[in-house]
């Protein structure tokens, strides 16, 4: 997998918004979009809530799964190929991988330099150690606009436990990547208490 495979046949208009449709259109990826724009959406009135970039927060749900496009049998080749550093964990369940890619995609496609809002698109997945305000807001947007058979992993009334884990606005709200693939729930029910 080479990146030249991306030179997407549009020019950036500089409204992320309609290039990121553009290119969820141009891979046929009709979910994937409806489910940016409801992220994207989700995390706007959760940074405007908490008072938190709310126009950062718009454009990392926009961003957030534009790597979904590498399909999750090519991501640990596209990983190793662009000198995407992955751990062990990642390499054996490359779905999350997406995180990563749908940064590198950011940077080099949409020309995004903003780094709280890469840092943000690479951490919705699985979150990270010592996660920021934007970080948080993006990766909860995520998981409340997931179908309900996603859902499932969370016991209980997820808006609620969502709203408690904002609310507190964690300092540190992850694990480590290197320990765990998924450490965002134990990390977080241990800071509920």
């Amino acid at each position: 997998i080479l990146m030249s495979e991306f030179d997407i046949d549009f020019t950036l208009t500089g409204d992320v918004e309609k290039d990121v449709l553009r290119f969820f259109d141009f891979y046929l990826l009709e979910e994937i979009k409806s489910h940016t724009l409801s992220v994207s959406y989700k995390a706007k009135e959760l940074a405007e809530l908490f008072h938190c970039a709310p126009e950062q927060a718009y454009i990392a749900g926009l961003l957030h799964d534009i790597g979904q496009v590498i399909p999750t049998d090519k991501r640990v080749e596209f990983c190793e190929t662009m000198d995407i550093p992955m751990f062990n964990e990642e390499r054996m369940a490359p779905t999350v991988l997406h995180s990563k890619i749908s940064r590198y995609l950011a940077q080099k496609i949409f020309l995004i330099r903003d780094e709280h809002i890469l840092h943000a698109v690479e951490c919705h997945s699985t979150l990270c150690k010592k996660s920021n305000s934007l970080d948080q807001i993006l990766f909860v947007a995520d998981k409340l606009q997931w179908d309900e058979k996603d859902n499932a992993m969370f016991v209980g009334n997820i808006d609620q436990f969502i709203f408690k884990v904002l609310a507190a606005n964690l300092a540190e709200a992850g694990g480590d990547h290197a320990q765990r693939l998924d450490p965002f729930l134990p990390a977080l029910y241990r800071h509920l208490g």
